[in-house]
C-alpha cells in the first residue's frame, strides 16, 4: 500500500503499528474503524497517533471499501467472513509456467498497481525463500517468516496466505520439492513481471519507502524473476530501476526531454539517433542492449 499510494511519515508508523498488530486483519479493521483495541498492558495501538492521522490511513485505503473494489474481499473471522483469496492459485500458475492474463477493463489505476505488486512481493519473497533454505522443513519456515507469520513470537502476519502456500508446498501443488529435496529456482519457470504506465509506481517519490520492483531490478536475475517497465516518460521512473535494465524498445518520442532520457539510459550508444526518434512511424523501434555493440533499427511488422 505504501509504495502505491502517497502517505506520510507518521501515517506509515501508524499503518505498520496497527499492521503489526493484527497482521492480515488491519484493513477490514480499519475500515470497520475499531481503532481502540488495547494490548495486555492496557495500552490502546492508536493513543499515540493524531485521529488525522488515523483518519487519513482510512480514507487512503478507502477504495478498498466492500463495495467499491474488485480485487479485494472482506476477509474477518469475528463476523463470519472466512479467507478467500485467488492469490495462492496466481502464484501457483505463475510457479508451474502458466501465462496469466488479467482483464482490468473494470479495475481502477491503484487496482491494478495493488494487485501488481501484490503478486510481484509474495513471488519475490517466496524465491527468496526457495534459495536461502536447505531442506523442506527449514522452506516452510522461511516461508513463513517471509510473509511475517511467526505465531510463536505473536507475529500474525499473512497467516492464512502461508497456512495456503505450506499446504500447497505439502501437496505438491508449489513445485518447490523434487522427491523430497529442495529445488533451486533456476529449476523453475522464469517469470516476467510487465509494469505498463510505469512512472506511477515506479517514480523517485514512492520509491524512497521502498518498493518490490526496486529490488526484483537489482537481484531478480539471481531468482529467476525479470522486470519490464514500459512508459512514455523515461525522466519519470527511479533512476536506480533504469540503470539494471538491459535491454530497451524505443519508439518515437515527441518530447525532447523525454528523447534526451531514453539516450542517456541506452545499453548502447544512441547518440546521433535524436531525429530518428522524434519522426520514427508505427511499428518503428530501435533496439539497444548490453550484450549488443550496436544499436539495431527494427520494424515490427503489422499485428492484427
Amino acid at each position: 500500500m505504501i509504495s502505491i499510494i502517497d502517505f506520510t511519515e507518521q501515517q506509515i508508523s501508524f499503518a505498520q503499528r496497527f499492521y503489526s498488530r493484527h497482521g492480515e486483519r488491519w484493513i477490514s479493521l480499519l475500515l470497520r474503524g475499531e481503532i481502540e483495541e488495547g494490548d495486555d498492558e492496557g495500552e490502546e495501538i492508536g493513543a499515540e497517533f493524531l485521529p488525522g492521522t488515523i483518519a487519513a490511513v482510512q480514507r487512503r485505503i478507502g477504495f478498498l471499501q466492500y463495495g467499491y473494489t474488485r480485487v479485494y474481499t472482506r476477509f474477518d473471522s469475528d463476523i463470519g467472513l472466512p479467507y478467500t483469496s485467488s492469490l495462492a492459485d496466481i502464484i501457483w500458475a505463475l510457479e508451474n509456467g502458466r501465462v496469466l492474463v488479467v482483464d482490468t477493463t473494470l479495475m481502477t489505476e491503484l487496482e491494478q498497481f495493488l494487485l501488481t505488486t501484490i503478486v510481484a512481493r509474495v513471488l519475490f519473497s517466496l524465491r527468496k525463500a526457495l534459495r536461502s533454505s536447505e531442506s523442506p522443513e527449514e522452506l516452510v519456515g522461511e516461508i513463513r517468516q517471509a510473509l511475517g507469520n511467526d505465531d510463536e513470537s505473536g507475529q500474525i502476519g499473512m497467516r492464512s496466505l502461508a497456512d495456503e502456500l505450506t499446504n500447497r508446498l505439502d501437496t505438491g501443488q508449489l513445485p518447490y520439492l523434487s522427491e523430497g529435496q529442495i529445488r533451486t529456482p533456476d529449476e523453475l519457470p522464469y517469470v516476467n513481471l510487465v509494469i505498463e504506465e510505469a512512472p506511477s509506481v515506479l517514480n523517485p517519490a514512492r520509491m524512497k519507502f521502498g518498493s518490490v520492483f526496486r529490488d526484483i531490478s537489482r537481484q531478480g536475475r539471481k531468482f529467476g524473476v525479470g522486470l519490464t517497465v514500459i512508459s512514455q516518460q523515461v525522466s519519470e521512473i527511479d533512476h536506480g530501476v533504469l540503470t539494471q535494465i538491459n535491454t530497451e524498445f524505443t519508439m518515437s518520442l515527441g518530447n525532447e526531454n523525454e528523447r534526451r532520457e531514453a539516450i542517456r539510459n541506452a545499453s548502447a550508444d544512441l547518440m546521433g539517433f535524436e531525429r530518428e526518434l522524434q519522426v520514427m512511424g508505427k511499428g518503428q523501434v530501435i533496439l539497444s542492449a548490453s550484450y549488443k555493440d550496436i544499436p539495431l533499427p527494427t520494424q515490427a511488422p503489422v499485428y492484427d
